[in-house]
């Protein structure tokens, strides 16, 4: 048997070109701005006194007492105030290692009262 006929396909057609991209709008110029109002000039600074200077000693903190290796003090501030315990060592100028139970702990001597 013949082959039915087939219709000719039509030519696909090119693609158009696209479209050329529209102008970009006209800028229009901004409003006039209404100038500032001119700004006072800051106060001048007032002067600052010095700080003295930092010192770890209280004003009425007596001078410290003569301590040696071996002596038997109570410590006078911080968290192992009022506990007694055994100078060890001279440390840093002004502090003594003492040692608290099993615990050493190094303290400025004004801190430490001699037993």
């Amino acid at each position: 048997r013949p082959a039915p006929e087939s219709a000719p396909v039509p030519a696909a057609e090119p693609p158009a070109p696209p479209a050329p991209p529209a102008p970009p709008a006209p800028k229009s110029e901004p409003a006039a701005k209404p100038k500032p109002a001119a700004k006072p000039e800051p106060a001048p600074k007032p002067a600052i006194a010095p700080k003295p200077p930092r010192t770890t000693k209280s004003p009425d903190a007596a001078p410290a007492p003569a301590l040696a290796t071996g002596d038997r003090v109570r410590l006078g501030r911080g968290l192992l105030s009022g506990k007694d315990g055994v100078v060890t060592a001279l440390a840093a100028k002004g502090y003594m290692k003492v040692k608290v139970g099993t615990l050493e702990v190094q303290v400025l001597a004004t801190e430490l009262e001699k037993l």
